[in-house]
């Protein structure tokens, strides 16, 4: 189930009773809250479930983000409050705020205003004292993040009941130090479309949420302030911008919690970010970009400077022009022609680039300006090479066999919902035309769609890869059958794909397949059939293998139980960058392997936790610090 929430997102944290002095606020950067008991959570009214780490929680650490999330969660920071009583009693809240030009904040005006029939306005509570943690990534670098003060109260607040946003002024300087976010929003939204949220949850180390992130199905179009979601959030992630995950414009401000795993019409709410820049007179910014796709502006400047450069002798100011105006295809592939003419003829400018530029028959231009010429590459082809590798990198299988070199020398992308859908399909788009013959941009240029949900285009590009004789591409379709992408979902027929692709080579689908017999999913269950398709994957080091193999010992299934074996190949996988174990129920550990596990994360010096074998954010917080080490 997703987390289930308080009334609102903020969390609280009940500290020893002590005199408040102006210095006793005990601000740290300790990822400890979420463990608090709930007893002290129900002291203040909330719904005491501090424990919201369960198996289809997805938010995931900053730094796996794409470079353009990181680059925008850069001016997004956590917001502590010290609150006290008439006692002398203390404790810490915290929310999410976003660095604005001047050296201001925008949050929730809840996270110090808190509803009046709240039981932390009726116990006394008043906020005392604040500040902003900026740079907060791993409680293992302390030093990369910075605290400033908070001017409390709010320069600027709207009541609860209307935008619930509040703005701040912090001492210091921070936007030196960290920048600051320009803004940049757009008020339409569209049921179903991706977002994306960067959040301090629980206040744990910032994060971001993509999968499972969308505006929900149900919105009242009526309404000129709430926007309903369903991105996963926590206890802490109020006062969060909602960013339409195509462009990463801001649409709207996170306030309140609603999700429940048992009705598919509930969510959560954001205040719409016009609303928000409404109640506090915020300038807002027009995007430059919609949906992922260049302005028209951008490439007319393109078809400007081509008419210049058209005859160009110079391949350096060729590769310039596509590197500055990549995702206007037709451009791009008359530069990639131009470069061929130089290669092939008795001036070859500033450069030795080998391509080969065959002409075909004309065809209509599609939507993306197809213009009839396509590249093939005469051995080994520079410019193919290069646009090969843009894909890979955009929406790259790590393994697929069939590498331009022979060995899986690039990274790719593990999780299908970290790529950047629009700009993946743009680039191994440009890729496929180029090179129809390159079948992994083929099979990567399906994949970017499928992230798109246009899933019936991705269908005819795998068909293309199968009868190419591809095992990635074999192994995709038996994924569009099991999840129903473009396809009626059919578990047999997503067995018989992954059967054939892991016999071909495919360790992704070698993987899948031992899932199928795991689960007795579309096949008859059979735990030594999973085990011997687990190891397989594991020969090509995939991931998830070492995950699900580690379940078979953590459990019995078919073996003894053996909870070292378990624990050796949950850090495997994780070291490779697989993310589940991270995400999973605390509860649904056996006890012995999670012992097994804490010893080797303590060891390895990422854990001074108790050997326990309760699974809890300090545990996992340890694993994730633990990949980020591993991972190049």
């Amino acid at each position: 189930m997703r987390c289930i929430l308080a009334l609102v997102g903020v969390v609280w944290l009940i500290l020893p009773g002590i005199a408040l002095a102006q210095s006793v606020c005990n601000f740290e950067f300790e990822e400890k809250l979420v463990e608090s008991t709930g007893a002290d959570l129900q002291i203040l009214g909330l719904d005491g479930n501090a424990s919201t780490y369960d198996g289809n929680w997805t938010p995931v650490r900053l730094r796996e983000a794409n470079d353009r999330i990181r680059k925008f969660g850069r001016s997004i920071g956590r917001m502590d409050v010290c609150w006290e009583n008439d006692e002398g009693k203390t404790f810490i809240s915290y929310c999410t705020a976003t660095l604005l030009e001047g050296n201001r904040i925008l949050t929730n005006s809840h996270c110090t205003k808190p509803p009046r029939n709240s039981r932390i306005v009726t116990a006394g509570y008043l906020p005392v004292e604040a500040r902003l943690l900026m740079g907060f990534e791993s409680v293992r670098d302390p030093d990369s993040a910075r605290y400033y003060t908070i001017i409390l109260p709010a320069t600027a607040a709207s009541p609860i009941a209307e935008a619930d946003a509040a703005l701040f002024r912090v001492r210091g300087n921070p936007n030196k130090d960290w920048g600051f976010n320009r803004m940049v929003a757009a008020s339409d939204i569209t049921p179903g479309e991706a977002l994306v949220i960067v959040h301090h949850p629980g206040g744990i180390a910032k994060m971001f949420s993509s999968i499972r992130c969308a505006v929900h199905r149900n919105q009242d179009p009526a309404s000129q302030r709430e926007i309903q979601h369903t991105c996963d959030t926590m206890q802490g992630s109020s006062g969060s911008l909602l960013l339409r995950e195509s462009d990463l414009v801001i649409v709207g401000l996170h306030h309140q919690a609603g999700l429940r795993p048992d009705d598919p019409d509930s969510a959560n709410k954001a205040i719409r970010i016009s609303y928000v820049a409404d109640a506090l007179n915020i300038a807002l910014a027009a995007p430059e970009q919609q949906n992922g796709t260049v302005t028209q502006n951008h490439c007319n400047g393109a078809a400007t400077e081509w008419s210049g450069l058209s005859q160009s002798t110079s391949v350096t100011d060729l590769q310039s022009f596509v590197g500055r105006y990549a995702l206007c295809s037709d451009y791009v592939l008359l530069a990639v022609s131009r470069m061929g003419e130089l290669a092939t003829g008795s001036d070859t400018g500033d450069n030795d680039t080998t391509v080969t530029v065959v002409a075909q028959p004309p065809r209509d231009n599609d939507a993306d300006g197809g213009n009839g010429i396509t590249v093939t590459p005469a051995g080994p082809d520079p410019a193919l090479v290069r646009l090969a590798r843009e894909c890979d990198d955009a929406a790259g299988l790590p393994w697929h066999p069939d590498n331009l070199d022979g060995t899986a020398s690039y990274r790719g992308i593990l999780y299908r919902d970290d790529i950047d859908a629009p700009r993946a399909i743009s680039t191994c788009r440009r890729a496929v035309e180029a090179d129809p013959d390159n079948v992994r941009s083929r099979v990567h240029y399906a994949r970017a769609l499928a992230a798109a949900d246009r899933n019936a285009q991705a269908l005819r590009e795998l068909e293309t890869a199968i009868d190419m004789g591809d095992a990635s591409g074999t192994a995709m379709m038996g994924t569009m059958y099991y999840f129903g992408k473009g396809v009626a979902q059919n578990y047999a027929t997503a067995a018989d794909f992954y059967g054939r692709a892991a016999r071909m080579g495919s360790p992704r689908a070698a993987n899948n397949f031992g899932l199928m017999f795991l689960g007795g999913t579309g096949v008859t269950r059979d735990y030594a059939t999973a085990r011997r398709w687990f190891e397989e994957a594991i020969g090509y080091d995939f991931p998830a293998s070492y995950s699900n193999l580690a379940v078979i010992y953590e459990r019995g299934h078919g073996v003894a139980r053996d909870p070292v074996r378990a624990a050796d190949l949950y850090m495997q996988g994780i070291a490779l960058g697989h993310r589940w174990p991270m995400t999973r129920r605390g509860g649904d550990w056996n006890n012995a392997t999670a012992r097994e596990l804490q010893k080797r994360l303590r060891d390895e010096g990422f854990y001074s936790g108790a050997i326990d074998g309760a699974v809890g954010p300090g545990t996992i917080n340890a694993m994730w610090d633990y990949q980020a080490a591993s991972l190049p």
